[in-house]
């Protein structure tokens, strides 16, 4: 049985989010500055998944589901 379209989109979001990672070893590697590479790092990550910080948008989830 072939792998779904979603299965082949996850494992690419997967390797992307790898990638980012691996990226981020390599600047440790070369000693960049922990604080600004974890911070791109994120960014990145949110970026593969489409998730950017939204102000006050967790916190309303998060409240709007404790009720």
């Amino acid at each position: 049985m072939a792998p779904s379209a979603q299965h082949l989109e996850d494992i690419k979001l997967l390797n992307s989010i790898r990638e980012a990672i691996c990226d981020r070893h390599f600047a440790y590697d070369n000693r960049a500055h922990g604080g600004v590479v974890n911070m791109r790092t994120i960014q990145r990550i949110e970026e593969i998944l489409d998730m950017p910080w939204r102000q006050g948008q967790e916190k309303l989830r998060r409240e709007m589901q404790a009720s």
